[in-house]
């Protein structure tokens, strides 16, 4: 027992570095990007990089990890994190950078691609959704400290001492996970079955499909989770011009707008991790995707700062518990061995979409005005939630739920 506690300790540890050097490097590689060309849209274009690599590798990057041993993966993907973004110091134009920052996100996701079969293997059952919570609090922790130490280091310095300082916390992140133990599952390759070219590759998308077919209530919930992150990723990439044309509020505003935020999700991870035994897991996923949704409509319908604030705050405290009970869930509801290959094809189709609508929306606000797509995007959340809600609180959600929460 203590050495699954010192283990898990390891783990979060390595995984709090982890997102500490990722929120830095937002930071840098966007001052970076504005610094080498001095242009807004190429810096706006940064943001559908990663969701481009996902689309392109996920589901190689989850039929990899699926096979890869686990401990193995996540100190080797973010050891080769760290010296990608070192590639940024000598980046000659804005298409390298593109570059560095697209291969980073293909690591990245292979790091994320193995933490959560890895997590399961770890964590017991019953202590999941409070690990769950403890990770989630370092991780949004990560999202307020971040940002701050690399603006700090961008007051006197150049980007290339942010960027030097991420690689640093990708490597201590790697340095920890080196230590802890190979925990591989069950496989589920089989002798005889090929396990390279399109052939393999096609097989495991059929086994994905099967998978999500034949677990309806299972897909149900990872489908409209999932629905909702796209509708509120829509919703962020036109929050800065909201906040300017909108709100009429400078970049200290905004970027207090933003500080507000991160606490509501830090807040909403410790209070998760406190009645983790006392709130059940569907609740968490149904009525905090509700609660968040919610938040974020009343930011899109706020007349001034204060109520776009309690939005915000609102927004972070629920998703932080939505996300909480989602990864457990998903950890105690996905088979082990296909975990990889199911969460990564997911994403994938859902970065497609996170893309176009992206994209769409970017091409509407110049004719409906920010505020009317805001509400539009903010409201398809809320109804996305809404269903997500009634499928989770449901008797045969109620069933998955219980069932996940003993696998």
């Amino acid at each position: 027992m203590k050495s699954d506690r010192w283990a898990l300790s390891v783990v979060l540890a390595g995984s709090a570095a982890g997102a500490l050097g990722e929120t830095m490097l937002l930071v840098a590689v966007n001052v970076l990007m504005l610094t080498r060309t001095h242009s807004a849209p190429a810096v706006a274009l940064l943001w559908v990089v990663p969701q481009v690599a996902t689309l392109a590798t996920g589901t190689l990057v989850g039929r990899w990890t699926d096979r890869w041993d686990k401990r193995r993966t996540l100190w080797t993907s973010n050891a080769l994190g760290g010296i990608v973004v070192l590639g940024l110091l000598i980046t000659p134009n804005a298409w390298a950078i593109y570059g560095v920052f697209g291969l980073f996100a293909v690591v990245d996701g292979v790091f994320r691609a193995a933490f959560n079969p890895y997590f399961r293997l770890l964590v017991p059952a019953p202590m999941r959704v409070r690990a769950n919570a403890i990770n989630g609090a370092l991780h949004y922790g990560a999202l307020v400290v971040g940002p701050a130490i690399a603006g700090a280091l961008l007051l006197t310095e150049r980007p290339d001492t942010v960027i030097g300082a991420v690689a640093a916390a990708l490597l201590v992140s790697a340095g920890c996970l080196f230590f802890i133990p190979s925990l591989n599952g069950p496989r589920s390759d089989r002798p005889g079955t090929a396990q390279h070219g399109m052939g393999a590759w096609w097989q495991d998308l059929r086994s994905v499909a099967d998978f999500l077919r034949g677990s309806g209530t299972v897909a149900g919930v990872v489908l409209l989770f999932r629905f909702t992150l796209v509708f509120g990723a829509t919703a962020d990439a036109q929050e800065v011009v909201f906040a300017r044309r909108a709100l009429h509020l400078g970049s200290s505003g905004y970027g207090l707008l933003v500080s507000v935020a991160g606490v509501g999700y830090a807040l909403g991870a410790v209070a998760t991790w406190l009645l983790a035994e006392r709130v059940p897991v569907r609740f968490l996923v149904g009525i905090g995707s509700v609660g968040a949704a919610l938040g974020y409509l009343g930011y899109a319908l706020a007349p001034g700062f204060l109520w776009a604030a309690a939005g915000l705050l609102a927004l972070g405290v629920c998703q932080a518990a939505a996300a909480t009970g989602f990864g457990a869930f998903t950890q105690g509801a996905l088979p082990p061995e296909a975990m990889g290959r199911i969460t990564a094809s997911v994403q994938a189709l859902f970065a497609g979409l996170t893309i176009a609508t992206t994209a769409g929306g970017g091409l509407l606000v110049g004719h409906v005005g920010v505020r009317l797509w805001m509400v539009g995007a903010t409201g398809a959340m809320v109804l996305s939630a809404a269903v997500l809600a009634v499928v989770s609180l449901s008797r045969a959600g109620s069933r998955e739920f219980q069932r996940a929460a003993v696998s």
